[in-house]
């Protein structure tokens, strides 16, 4: 038997209407919704997972009251009571999903032209307002409001429809944050965030026109900004079970899917691909995923593909080498152990970039949860790569942004030590490099000193991110072979000088002499300036002598 998904449809209407496809019912978050507590809820989900359908069937059950045997045919059916709620709420729908512009003023021209086409929806309102309220309606239709206006455009609406029908409306904002990560990806971060802040907060908080208001987006983006005040908030991301089950497909529904779409014997592959998601015990499978293998019956990554997952690239080449080292565990399968901050903000623009990281990794659905410890307001997470689709997109990212880093543990660790200041560690690694990656014929017997300079610069490449490597340069009454400044001035900077040593057959003693000149040229001509100028207090000097494969490092 063939089964038939619109793959892209996200309009619950639409798919109610087009003859053949096939829906999984979701219909039961509506009874979830209709018993929650809390004023406002906030479903973070990564994308594709079902947040703006969800919000369309919620919408039209509140709202529609032609929809009636559309829903006579879901499980929310098994629910009278629910039922005769269906299409008695004003309601109030928008979603910011296509809010992918550069700038500020661009963004804010793409609000105010959602808010004209959800002003448009209501235009049945203009006869009952005063005239003062007819010329905001109007500049806001019109997409002339700025400022204060366009602020206040949501709360406004809520309180005209709120009088006009005497009952309280439900608020649906669909893709709250896309906004903000484009803000943050373009550089208008800050400016965004305090044009939502005021938005979100004139709409959701101490609104007592509103009943419910539901939010989806990816991330609850920062606590101190975007919710500054909206204490009445309630969360419920990837860490908690609440609605768990209601975006992604569940292994009842992949059962029932290839059932009816005769998949069982591919039924192991399909969760290998796309299964792995998991909020506490449900699990759960990517549904874009899913709808575009039933359509094309070919294993590939879909999910992956509808993106171009520039956000996950800059966080993974911007990482130090310790996160490098935990994408490589990923890679071969392990799990590692993360502290994740659910009111984490974006990497980068302030507080600690790895939690957040991993936060915004794991919110993404690009790693999931096997298990949570609970810490303060903090969580400690063990998770993992959740299946095959993003095992290859780490892959393919990875060896395009750092190759060499990834194809040698070795190599990883011969940063770290470095950057540590664990020499032996270091020396050790260094070592294995000179045995097993040149020839000692390499270094020539002109200027050996080069050749090996440059060897160990082409190592270091890979800190740029976290570090600034520099090479033969000015500092205090010389020239330097190599620096290494951290851009965290709290950090070890790093001075090393080489040596060559030109004696036929030197013993040990040789060698070990030739590292203690290295060391004294640092201290002499006095090569430690730069760093201190710069605010570095703690500086490893290190004087590296090389005689064909061996060498010797002296340290102070």
């Amino acid at each position: 038997m063939a089964i038939k998904f619109s793959a892209g449809t996200s309009d619950f209407a639409e798919l109610q209407e087009t003859p053949g496809v096939y829906l999984v019912d979701k219909s039961l978050l509506i009874r979830e919704l209709f018993a929650e507590l809390d004023k406002v809820i906030l479903l973070p989900r990564p994308r594709r997972f079902g947040k703006t359908l969800n919000m369309s069937m919620l919408y039209q059950f509140l709202s529609n009251s032609n929809s009636r045997p559309w829903f006579e045919k879901l499980k929310i059916n098994q629910h009278p009571e629910l039922m005769a709620e269906l299409g008695n709420h004003p309601t109030i729908f928008l979603s910011f999903k296509d809010a992918k512009q550069t700038t500020k003023q661009e963004t804010l021209d793409y609000l105010a032209g959602v808010m004209s086409e959800t002003y448009g929806k209501f235009r049945f309102l203009e006869d009952s307002l005063s005239p003062s309220q007819k010329m905001v309606f109007t500049r806001i239709l019109e997409k002339k409001a700025e400022g204060a206006e366009l602020n206040r455009s949501l709360l406004s609406l809520s309180q005209w429809l709120s009088t006009y029908s005497n009952k309280r409306v439900w608020i649906l904002l669909d893709e709250y944050d896309a906004p903000i990560h484009s803000g943050w990806q373009y550089g208008y971060y800050t400016d965004i965030v305090a044009f939502m802040q005021g938005f979100l907060g004139a709409a959701f908080k101490d609104n007592s026109y509103l009943y419910r208001g539901v939010m989806t987006g990816i991330l609850r983006v920062s606590k101190e900004n975007i919710f500054s005040g909206l204490n009445n908030v309630s969360v419920y991301s990837m860490l908690h079970p609440r609605y768990g089950e209601y975006f992604g497909f569940t292994d009842p529904e992949i059962d029932l899917i290839c059932e009816l779409g005769d998949l069982n014997q591919e039924r192991e592959e399909i969760r290998d691909w796309y299964d792995g998601y998991q909020i506490r015990n449900i699990h759960l499978y990517n549904p874009w995923s899913i709808v575009k293998y039933v359509s094309d019956r070919e294993f590939k990554p879909y999910w992956v593909n509808t993106s171009n997952n520039f956000i996950v690239k800059k966080l993974i080449a911007g990482a130090d080498i310790d996160v490098k080292q935990s994408f490589e565990q990923l890679i071969q399968g392990q799990s590692i152990i993360v502290d994740i901050d659910e009111h984490s903000v974006l990497p980068g623009v302030e507080g600690d970039e790895t939690e957040a990281l991993w936060s915004f990794l794991l919110f993404s659905g690009y790693l999931k949860v096997m298990g949570v410890e609970n810490i303060g307001t903090k969580a400690r997470c063990l998770v993992g790569i959740p299946n095959l689709e993003i095992k290859y997109l780490y892959q393919d990212q990875l060896s395009k942004l750092f190759p060499s880093t990834f194809a040698n543990n070795s190599y990883l660790s011969l940063l770290r030590s470095l950057t540590s200041g664990d020499i032996l560690n270091f020396e050790y690694h260094l070592q294995n490099y000179l045995t097993t990656s040149m020839s000692y014929l390499d270094a020539g017997r002109e200027e050996p000193e080069r050749f090996y300079h440059g060897f160990v610069l082409g190592l270091l490449v890979s800190l740029e991110n976290t570090h600034q490597v520099l090479s033969n340069r000015e500092s205090g009454d010389g020239r330097y072979d190599i620096m290494i400044i951290p851009k965290d001035k709290n950090k070890l900077g790093i001075i090393i000088e080489f040596k060559a040593c030109r004696l036929r057959n030197p013993s040990e003693q040789d060698l070990n002499s030739e590292a203690d000149k290295a060391l004294a040229q640092i201290e002499t001509q006095n090569y430690q300036a730069e760093l201190k100028s710069q605010g570095i207090k703690n500086i490893l000097k290190l004087g590296i002598v090389f005689y064909k494969k061996q060498m010797v490092i002296k340290s102070a």
